[in-house]
């Protein structure tokens, strides 16, 4: 029976029946019980989540109680502030951008059918886990703390595929990748006498041939003298492309995961993976990805990627913390996120543009939600690279994204930057004025001065420098 991408699976990873309408089903677990589940209209979900849904390794309806990590989606962002969804099972990863969406304020997490959670404070680039502070307000009840993916090098990995020099890159209909590992998989049971769950899992060859043709070859064959698995011979393929070996259950779930998502053309390359084989070299691994496309249900602008590899070194597991045993450990562990975010913000230190610098501020801070139009650029100025404007004051930062002082947008941001750094003597929003003529784009404050006992306006440029004091006019001595 051909493959249908509109045909669910049920909670226990079986086929439903064709055509299920949206509303409550029911289904018989392994132990004779009746179950019901809820099928929902996906075209409702935003951009890549039915992508998602059938990406995602595990349970369609796990629980956070005994989650695994690669058993949930996590959304984030990218350096350029997009949201950014993926879904991994160790030897994949899988990748939705969606350019018309900003990314989120904190990393989410959610099980296949479940409801999002709140990121924790406590976690490397903000891009961890689950539980702690976060997951007490959001009224959890468990204590517990999620773990979650970090793709950066993956997805790296997987643009340079497609734009190295010497990329060879072939568009091919995800389903004939589907349709020749069906047929790799019946060898396995048929011929080497496999049971369906690990015909399902066994390696196979995937390549293009010289006509760009897809090809999907079993990766084993049994030893004729101890009847014992073993690698099978490569297959020639003169004038094609390069060959991976990957585990033939990802690459169903992942051409189907495409199908699923209405795409029948897409660009594919095999080229160098995240890992390295015996020898040093790197292995190959199989690269998709399909730019900037209108999803038809959200009308969203994505792009979608996804690369597949034994065993996966570009995904990274990014474990959760709870609490800190001490401060000195607190202590360790901020100043190892803080060098993980300088490495990460290196590449963008001294910006030319907005763009740039906020990508560094992205990586710099862990907040991938800072949007390219709150940058203002400061080239003039030989101390400051550029300022975050906020709604009353403007941060600033040299060229290495470190803070380097503040600026008043009006009387209001000047008088919280004028207590800030006077607490055991703040003064009252009146007593602020906003400067005119030769004291334009200044502040003053009205200060009783001691010697005189008279009223006296001390005045201060934006950034909190005291420039002069000149008498109070009609001053009132009785005043302060």
């Amino acid at each position: 029976m051909a493959y249908n991408p509109a045909q669910p699976r049920n909670p226990i990873g079986q086929w439903t029946e064709w055509g299920l309408t949206v509303g409550w089903h029911e289904y018989v677990d392994r132990r004779g019980n009746v179950r019901k589940y809820y099928k929902n209209n996906l075209s409702q979900m935003p951009s890549g989540y039915e992508m998602m849904h059938v990406g995602a390794s595990g349970r369609n309806f796990s629980t956070l109680k005994n989650h695994d990590v690669h058993e949930r989606v996590h959304i984030t962002g990218t350096e350029d502030g997009e949201q950014l969804a993926i879904a991994s099972t160790g030897n994949t990863c899988f990748g939705v951008i969606n350019h018309d969406r900003e990314a989120p304020e904190h990393t989410l997490s959610m099980c296949r059918g479940n409801k999002f959670q709140p990121v924790s404070e406590n976690l490397p680039l903000d891009e961890t886990s689950f539980g702690g502070r976060a997951a007490q307000l959001e009224g959890r009840k468990d204590g517990k703390v999620y773990d979650t993916l970090n793709a950066r090098t993956n997805e790296q990995v997987n643009r340079a595929a497609f734009e190295g020099e010497n990329a060879k890159v072939y568009h091919i209909d995800p389903k004939d990748f589907a349709e020749a590992e069906v047929k790799a998989r019946h060898y396995y049971e048929n011929k080497l006498g496999l049971n369906n769950a690990d015909a399902r899992s066994a390696e196979v060859f995937v390549y293009m041939d010289k006509e760009g043709k897809t090809h999907v070859a079993p990766a084993l064959k049994r030893d004729s003298k101890t009847g014992l698995l073993k690698r099978a011979p490569r297959p020639h393929n003169e004038g094609g492309s390069p060959m991976a070996i990957v585990p033939g259950d990802d690459l169903t779930r992942m051409t189907r995961a495409m199908q699923a998502e209405g795409l029948d053309d897409v660009q594919c390359a095999i080229s160098a993976g995240t890992g390295k084989q015996a020898n040093g070299h790197p292995q190959n691994a199989l690269h998709f990805r399909k730019e900037f496309y209108r999803n038809k249900a959200s009308g969203d602008h994505v792009t979608s990627w996804g690369t597949i590899e034994m065993n996966n070194k570009g995904t990274e597991v990014e474990q959760a913390r709870g609490e800190f045993s001490s401060d000195k450990e607190y202590a360790d562990y901020k100043s190892k996120v803080a060098d993980r975010r300088n490495k990460a913000a290196s590449n963008y230190y001294h910006p030319v543009d907005s763009e740039s610098a906020a990508k560094l501020m992205r990586r710099k801070t862990g907040n991938m939600n800072i949007p390219q139009d709150s940058i203002e650029m400061r080239h003039q100025d030989k101390e400051v690279s550029f300022a975050v404007r906020g709604e009353h004051t403007n941060t600033l930062y040299d060229g290495y994204g470190s803070r380097v002082g503040y600026e008043a947008n009006d009387a209001d941001g000047f008088r919280s930057m004028f207590n800030y750094s006077h607490q055991n003597n703040p003064v009252p929003a009146q007593a602020v004025h906003v400067g005119t003529g030769k004291h334009e784009g200044q502040y003053g404050i009205t200060l009783r001065d001691k010697a005189s006992g008279m009223s006296v306006v001390s005045w201060y440029n934006k950034r909190g420098h005291h420039t002069d004091t000149e008498p109070l006019l009609k001053a009132n001595p009785q005043r302060a």
